[in-house]
């Protein structure tokens, strides 16, 4: 039977007839994702391989699929959350936290930054995307950069890593010191990622342009920055010092 576009469609219906063992329906995102995938194999099928003469998923359009989640933190959310942090039993979770949301960094980005990766003259962290395997240089405020020194300081060599957990040889886990720091804070429906948010959400509210929280973010499309218009009035390493040194009440009078 040959693959049309009628026979993708009806694939695509089945797909989104589904019910994910959490009780919903499959996204529109996860289907996307199959499409995707289909869409390279057939690629491959007809200009590596001339299996076939057209490709027909090229008539079948993507479903669209919402921007995204936007929660962020308010000024006054911002302030209880730092000062949670510094209140809770674990050192490390205050210079994390801030890092997250200074940098826009992700947990697994920030939990897995070695000492290595780190060049404070230059004021940049080096980070490996996980998804593509490719490198990416993240700017460091001034705020983190003094933060970073003093924790060289205390860390005497023990680890490789900024943030080690108890054995030294990998990453702490903050799950336990994160959920009390929220509790603490009283923060309603708020994810360690919504740290990201944060950074790209007081971006744009400071009058960054979509391309500029995009570089800062380190997304390779303008696309994954654009749920953040709605916050931007106006207009990458300047406007991030600018934006940031107000967030930790380091502007200057």
């Amino acid at each position: 039977m040959a693959l049309t576009p009628y026979r993708i469609l009806q694939a695509r219906a089945e797909i989104m007839a589904q019910i994910t063992r959490n009780g919903v329906p499959v996204s529109n995102a996860t289907v996307n994702r199959y499409h995707a995938a289909l869409s390279h194999v057939l690629k491959v099928a007809e200009m590596q391989y001339g299996l076939i003469e057209s490709n027909p998923i090229r008539k079948v359009p993507k479903l669209k699929e919402p921007q995204g989640r936007v929660r962020y933190l308010t000024a006054d959310e911002q302030i209880a959350l730092l000062t949670a942090c510094e209140q809770d039993s674990n050192p490390l979770l205050p210079t994390i936290v801030m890092m997250a949301i200074a940098t826009g960094m992700r947990k697994g980005e920030v939990l897995n930054l070695k000492w290595s990766d780190v060049d404070l003259s230059r004021q940049t962290a080096l980070i490996e995307e996980p998804k593509n395997g490719q490198r990416r240089s993240v700017f460091l405020v001034e705020k983190i950069v003094r933060l970073i020194e003093a924790l060289k300081e205390s860390a005497g060599g023990k680890s490789e890593y900024l943030f080690p957990g108890r054995s030294n040889l990998k990453p702490i886990d903050i799950s336990s010191a994160w959920q009390r720091a929220v509790k603490a804070a009283n923060l309603k429906d708020f994810r360690f990622h919504d740290l990201r948010h944060t950074a790209g959400s007081y971006l744009a509210m400071d009058g960054a342009s979509i391309l500029q929280i995009s570089a800062v973010l380190g997304q390779r499309s303008p696309q994954m920055a654009s749920r953040y218009a709605h916050l931007s009035d106006a207009s990458t390493q300047g406007v991030l010092n600018k934006t940031m040194s107000k967030v930790f009440g380091d502007a200057d009078d």
